[in-house]
């Protein structure tokens, strides 16, 4: 998949930035997984609404099927 980086100008936050990489990293490499043989996009977007900081990962795969939406919170769910 091709990575495209919409990076706003953001504040510093107090985190522990490898948890927040090990999240984003694991948010893109399911949705290239997904993709399957197409070639897709990911883009990661961050920003901020107010004092608070977001990011935002989306993908042009073909979603979750509306039959396991209601599962992906489920502790060690997986398709």
């Amino acid at each position: 998949a091709d990575v495209i980086k919409e990076f706003g100008v953001l504040p510093e936050v107090e985190c522990m930035p490898s948890q927040i990489n090990q999240v984003v990293m694991n948010l893109a490499v399911n949705a290239a997984h997904a993709m399957g043989e197409q070639r897709g996009k990911i883009t990661v977007r961050t920003g901020t609404a107010g004092e608070n900081v977001w990011i935002e990962v989306a993908d042009t795969g073909s979603g979750i099927p509306e039959d396991i939406r209601q599962k992906i919170f489920d502790p060690f769910f997986t398709t």
